[in-house]
């Protein structure tokens, strides 16, 4: 998995869409082989506790697809984070971008990420 990989490159339109029925945040436009469409996208990555998803030869981080089709920003060169109260890694839930190696910590009072 390359974080520097540019989401841009790739019609996530015609193939994935935001949902809010799977954690992976994620499910599939159209139906390809056993997979149908309105499915999950994305497996579930246990010694990594993430979901990932396969597009185009590409195994790219689900949360860095729904960051980008939230938000319509490609996360390149970024780190896209959960937040500390979301220990499942659910990526219905609010995801947070920092540039890679900037000192952060979780801000309780505000509940997210700060830049220190």
């Amino acid at each position: 998995m390359r974080p520097s990989f540019s989401l841009e490159r790739i019609p996530l339109d015609s193939m994935v869409r935001l949902s809010d029925k799977y954690p992976s945040g994620l499910e599939w436009v159209n139906a390809r082989g056993k997979r149908k469409a309105g499915s999950m996208c994305g497996r579930w990555v246990k010694g990594r506790s993430y979901y990932v998803v396969r597009l185009l030869g590409e195994t790219i981080s689900a949360h860095r697809i729904v960051y980008y089709l939230r938000n319509n920003e490609d996360p390149k060169g970024k780190d896209v984070i959960h937040g500390l109260d979301n220990v499942s890694k659910d990526n219905r839930k609010e995801l947070f971008i920092v540039h890679r190696n900037a000192k952060r910590r979780w801000c309780s009072r505000d509940n997210k990420w700060i830049i220190v």
